[in-house]
């Protein structure tokens, strides 16, 4: 028979096991998560490259460090412009927008599609 304070340790343990178990869970599940969203085509992340220049704000926002003022910037600075010529020509053209510096551009690039024609096309 087991006295009082045998019982408490092995109550212990048990309680460490299963706290154990969870953070290892936990871990393996955000790990998945965030190396899903990395990764272009992610089951989590963008299943497709996304073009700034024909985007809504929802798509864009889906983008990493993009949310709802960054995404509405974007918007915005393209609709000062032609509809008919596209506004961003290459990732690097994104640093127009307020907000968006080179490190954004960066994170940004593998996600980003520009369907521009040739100038002899």
């Amino acid at each position: 028979m087991m006295n009082r304070y045998q019982l408490r340790i092995r109550s212990y343990i048990r309680a460490c096991l299963i706290l154990e178990g969870i953070a290892i869970f936990l871990v393996v599940w955000l790990g998945i998560c965030y190396a899903s969203r990395l990764m272009p085509g992610g089951s989590v992340g963008i299943a497709q490259k996304i073009n700034p220049n024909t985007a809504c704000a929802a798509s864009l926002e889906r983008l990493p460090n993009i949310g709802p003022q960054r995404a509405e910037a974007i918007i915005d600075y393209r609709n000062q412009f032609d509809p008919e010529e596209p506004v961003f020509i290459c990732p690097d053209d994104l640093q127009q927008v307020r907000g968006i510096g080179p490190k954004t551009v960066e994170s940004l690039r593998p996600w980003l599609s520009f369907d521009v024609l040739e100038a002899g096309e």
